[in-house]
C-alpha cells in the first residue's frame, strides 16, 4: 500500500503542477505508436502472469487462478479502452 499511495500522490501533485495538456478537447490525443503502445501492453501482460501465478508459491491451485483472474483482468481493461478509444474519438471530431 505503502508504494502505490506514494505513487498515487505524486502523480496527483504532478498534474496539478503541470495543469491541462494544451489543445485539450480540441484535438484527438490518440497514441502516438501504436506498435510499441502493444509491445508494451503485452511485456506488462506477461509480466503480470509471473508476479501474480508466483505470489501463491507453489504450481497449485491457487496460482492457476492467479493467472486466469489476470488474463481475464487484462483482456477487459484492453476491451474497455478501445470502447473509450472509440467513444471518445467520435466525440472529439
Amino acid at each position: 500500500m505503502v508504494v502505490h499511495v506514494s505513487s498515487g500522490f505524486s502523480a496527483l501533485a504532478l498534474a496539478m503542477v503541470m495543469g491541462r495538456r494544451r489543445e485539450f478537447g480540441e484535438v484527438s490525443i490518440e497514441p502516438h505508436n501504436i506498435p510499441l503502445t502493444l509491445l508494451g501492453g503485452a511485456l506488462l501482460w506477461f509480466g503480470w502472469f509471473g508476479f501474480n501465478g508466483g505470489s501463491a508459491l507453489a504450481a497449485n491451485g491457487l496460482a492457476a487462478n492467479a493467472i486466469v483472474v489476470t488474463n481475464v483482468a487484462a483482456m477487459v481493461a484492453a476491451a474497455v479502452w478501445m470502447l473509450a478509444s472509440w467513444a471518445g474519438g467520435s466525440l472529439v471530431r
